[in-house]
């Protein structure tokens, strides 16, 4: 989408996304289940109608995104896990020229899950901080409407529970 050389709003030519997807999980010891992603990506602009905006980023889209996460179950607290989440994503063009492309960003998450029962019914107790150490980022840019950064949320708490009946 771009304004073309008429002064027209124009949405033309192809998104081509190019690259791979690798996943592992598995347990690394008998209390520690760990896991790891990884996309790598060459996302460019094509047949646009514009020979400069041909082969640029596209809007939004980081060269490389990963996420680690651990979850570890505490043997002397049955029922007990503690778990964290390491999130990276490289930094995206904010617009179809790629005049300005907004950094990257890693956020960390942790959190703790525990089982029980109570009167015989399966609850799990779940609390998460979200952006642990409070970093400011832009988790998505885009061109719409005049331009907008979204910033990703501040540390957030959550606490939850489920019942199984």
């Amino acid at each position: 989408e771009y304004i073309d050389d008429t002064n027209t709003f124009v949405q033309n030519g192809d998104a081509i996304h190019q690259g791979i997807e690798l996943g592992l999980q598995g347990v690394a010891t008998r209390n520690l289940l760990v896991g790891v992603s990884l996309t790598a990506l060459d996302a460019k602009q094509q047949n646009t109608g514009d020979p400069a905006l041909d082969g640029k980023r596209n809007v939004n889209v980081p060269k490389l995104k990963s996420v680690a996460y651990m979850d570890y179950t505490v043997s002397e607290v049955p029922g007990l896990n503690l778990n964290t989440t390491v999130t990276y994503a490289g930094s995206k063009a904010f617009d179809t020229q790629n005049q300005t492309i907004v950094g990257g960003y890693t956020v960390v998450d942790a959190g703790a899950r525990y089982a029980t029962k109570i009167n015989h019914t399966p609850v799990r107790w779940n609390f998460t901080i979200y952006n642990v150490f409070n970093k400011f980022y832009w988790r998505d840019v885009t061109q719409d409407l005049g331009g907008y950064l979204f910033p990703g949320a501040p540390r957030t708490l959550k606490l939850t529970a489920q019942f199984d009946f």
